[in-house]
């Protein structure tokens, strides 16, 4: 089945739309589409309109190289026998999509460390990193949040914390964070331990490496 050009050609009756650059997602139904914008739209112009108001949605400008463009795009159902709203053979029975295989999760998959149980670890403050856009690219501004301003219970998991504090990057705008916790640096603290300074220096600099004891 060659690729659908024209909404006339969309074979299911919901239209799903999602952008690859931001959280904005839609769902719509088919009939309602035909109806508005009429069944002959090319698939191309239905998404410029619907993503018209979106700042890098750039449809009468020749894209640039390393420019950012809207991400926009048709979200697909997974590949079957039969499409997903398409009816059943004469005398078959409707076969649905086949379900993805449950994978195995790698890594960590126990609950969400306590306030508390993070402070016994040493760790008393929060890296936050914004994944927003500013000027058509990932903001990355970081920054660090101290816990004791916080007041966070101890019984209080990190997720929650994570939740409840609704941070808004102060460049972009943005409220798509990235938090983590701000580990001590093992290495400098056991180079301590043997008198050695690791802390990291401007350039330039020279830092004598002298042995305890010498």
């Amino acid at each position: 089945m060659s690729a659908p050009r024209h909404l006339v050609d969309w074979p299911w009756v919901v239209v799903e739309v999602e952008c690859s650059l931001c959280p904005r997602r839609g769902r719509y139904r088919l009939a309602r589409l035909a109806e508005r914008y009429g069944s002959a739209v090319p698939l191309g112009r239905l998404l410029e309109t619907m993503a018209a108001d979106c700042t890098l949605m750039k449809p009468d400008q020749k894209p640039r190289q390393y420019e950012a463009r809207c991400g926009i795009r048709y979200v697909v159902p997974p590949a079957g026998p039969l499409p997903a709203d398409a009816p059943a053979r004469a005398g078959a029975p409707r076969l649905d999509p086949p379900k993805p295989a449950n994978r195995k999760r790698l890594g960590y998959d126990g609950p969400a460390p306590t306030i508390a149980q993070l402070r016994q670890q040493g760790i008393s403050a929060l890296f936050v990193t914004c994944h927003g856009l500013r000027q058509g690219v990932t903001c990355h501004h970081t920054t660090r949040l101290s816990l004791d301003p916080l007041e966070a219970p101890d019984d209080m998991s990190f997720l929650e914390l994570c939740r409840s504090l609704r941070l808004v990057c102060s460049l972009c705008g943005g409220r798509k964070m990235h938090i983590v916790p701000l580990w001590p640096d093992v290495r400098q603290a056991r180079a301590a331990s043997f008198g050695i300074d690791s802390k990291p220096r401007m350039p330039g600099t020279v830092v004598p490496y002298r042995m305890p004891g010498t």
